[in-house]
């Protein structure tokens, strides 16, 4: 029989959970006031859409735990920006150019320069202060 250890055990799937809660709470209050307030802002959005970020934020956590581990732990805040930076590249970019998420968010025709630049800097930044604090709740790091 194998001896696991406790913060082995089931570490992808807390990796998942710990990336995802967060983009969860996010997504639920983001279309509860959206559908409520109704003030045209995202209006044709499929909110269907803002449930997808919690999956992707899950999925990459666990990439982030899997392969990005073998970094030393100095490093650790260097690696968190770089993983939401390139998050944040990943998503924008068919966001602005490809489907027209922004034009119907912002109401601005083509794409955003400003979400071009502020999305990885975001996603960055919640993966910096945000994801690592959830990770070390569960144990990953």
């Amino acid at each position: 029989m194998l001896n696991m250890n406790k913060n082995v055990k089931y570490k992808y799937i807390r990796a998942f959970v710990a990336g995802s809660a967060f983009p969860i709470m996010l997504a639920v209050v983001f279309v509860y006031f959206l559908g409520m307030l109704a003030l045209g802002f995202g209006e044709g959005i499929d909110k269907i859409e803002f449930l997808r970020l919690p999956i992707i934020l899950g999925v990459v956590n666990i990439l982030h735990i899997g392969l990005l581990q073998k970094w030393p732990a100095k490093n650790l805040n260097k690696r968190l920006w770089l993983v939401g930076i390139l998050l944040g590249i990943a998503l924008v970019l068919p966001a602005n150019f490809i489907s027209d998420t922004t034009e119907k968010l912002f109401g601005l025709p083509g794409p955003q320069i400003l979400t071009i630049i502020a999305a990885p800097i975001a996603y960055g930044a919640i993966f910096r202060y945000i994801l690592k604090y959830l990770n070390r709740m569960v144990g990953l790091n």
